[in-house]
């Protein structure tokens, strides 16, 4: 057993102790890094195959998706943890329409994802997300978050009941439309119409 006036690396123990204790913050950061380091690798992987834990708030999924540089089953799947299925025949051939049910845990029941074809010229892309009953947000909160909307589409008089009354808001990359009930004032649905 070595004592106090033996030296490691050819510096005595005292040295070395002044050392240390001249710089504790740096002695508590270097603790807190290797702690840390260390915990994330013993914590279990929360995702994989690059999936996002699925988000149960609708403000974090509308954030998320204006964050995307595009709209394609990919990008979807990172965000609702599915991965959207191509329709058979959507009845148009210039556009591709995809869709998928999501998870309880999220807000958005069902995404419908409408793209151009590969021979259309249009570049945009439709996003349309199915509130889940129950889940919708008051359109007053809506409102106090996203401001006045820059247009109100209202229901025609021959369409049918339950059908939603619709507030835009409009983006330098498209429009961000809301749909709800008046009936009760909640979301029902959230539309991405992406230029």
């Amino acid at each position: 057993m070595r004592n106090r006036s033996q030296t490691i690396s050819g510096k005595p123990w005292g040295v070395r102790y002044e050392l240390v204790s001249a710089r504790p913050c740096a002695v508590l950061a270097l603790c807190i890094a290797m702690w840390s380091c260390c915990s994330v690798h013993e914590q279990p992987a929360r995702q994989t195959g690059n999936v996002m834990p699925i988000d149960t708030d609708i403000y974090v999924l509308i954030d998320r998706l204006q964050q995307l540089p595009r709209f394609d089953p990919t990008s979807l799947r990172q965000v609702f943890g599915v991965t959207p299925r191509q329709k058979d025949d959507p009845g148009n051939p210039y556009i591709r329409i995809f869709a998928a049910d999501v998870g309880e845990a999220s807000p958005v029941q069902r995404l419908e994802l409408r793209i151009p074809a590969d021979n259309a010229a249009a570049t945009q892309a439709l996003l349309i997300l199915t509130i889940r009953a129950g889940r919708g947000t008051a359109i007053d909160e809506v409102r106090r978050r996203f401001g006045p909307a820059a247009g109100v589409e209202l229901p025609r008089a021959a369409a049918p009941a339950g059908t939603p009354t619709y507030e835009r808001y409009d983006y330098p990359w498209g429009h961000l439309t809301f749909g709800y009930l008046p009936t009760d004032n909640r979301l029902r649905e959230v539309i991405f119409d992406r230029k």
